[in-house]
């Protein structure tokens, strides 16, 4: 690896720069860490859904309920129905978490905000769903 320094004006410091085929390196790693935190939050929030919906203790039909449903029920008359509900909760904090890393490592690997921000406040809302039930309207 070589290292190059160099002094700007405004920094009394020197800093040092990578060169640009270990600045290759760094992206190829970050495109393949956003891709596995994507991928990871994809599968998990939809494995943990199933898995919801499988115990969820009432008749539970996706034409008549929606998948918020799974956290809890809508006011006025809202219910939470273990152990769906900490299920789909959990998973979909740490989907959202995981979409927010992966939205970080996505903009480090490519630069592109246009994809980054979008990604980041999926991620956001995702984890509003999980902390924010609908029992908490």
């Amino acid at each position: 690896m070589v290292i190059t320094t160099a002094t700007t004006i405004t920094d009394s410091q020197p800093r040092q720069r990578l060169d640009p085929e270990h600045a290759h390196g760094r992206r190829e790693r970050d495109r393949r860490i956003a891709g596995a935190f994507l991928a990871s939050a994809g599968a998990g929030v939809l494995m943990a859904i199933i898995t919801a919906e499988a115990l969820y203790p009432a008749p539970y039909d996706t034409a008549d309920n929606t998948i918020s449903d799974l956290g809890a029920t809508l006011p006025p008359e809202s219910i939470v129905l273990q152990p769906s509900a900490t299920i789909f909760d959990v998973a979909m904090i740490v989907g959202g978490l995981a979409i927010i890393t992966g939205a970080f490592y996505m903009h480090r690997a490519f630069g592109r905000k246009a994809v980054a921000i979008p990604l980041t406040l999926f991620g956001v809302g995702a984890l509003g769903v999980g902390i924010f039930p609908g029992n908490h309207l």
